[in-house]
């Protein structure tokens, strides 16, 4: 089970990476929040990857899992990533850093 718990609140997290390209892909399950009650927005390296996400609204019921990747190039060997609220708190899952083949 790959998202058995979940962090919230305004929170962000510097992985140190190698230089070079990789998938991200993070795993937002809601736990509680109904649709509209939990809305925020997650960059990457300071540059905006997920706009207003909505897991409750996306996933249509409670503890429904929702997973969204995008690639991102690192130069300065760390990755930061910043969960940042609209409404409520932002929340993550799990979190996946792969690199491209």
């Amino acid at each position: 089970v790959i998202a058995a718990t979940f962090r919230q609140r305004r929170f962000g997290y510097a992985i140190p990476v190698e230089n070079g390209r990789y998938d991200v892909r993070l795993t937002f399950v809601e736990p509680t929040a109904a649709k509209g009650a939990r809305v925020f927005n997650v960059t990457t390296n300071g540059k905006p990857k997920i706009r207003n996400l909505d897991v409750a609204a996306i996933a249509g019921q409670p503890l429904a899992a929702v997973v969204r990747s995008f690639p991102v190039e690192v130069r300065k060997g760390v990755l930061t990533l910043d969960f940042v609220p609209v409404k409520g708190q932002a929340m993550v899952s799990a979190i996946e850093v792969l690199a491209r083949k």
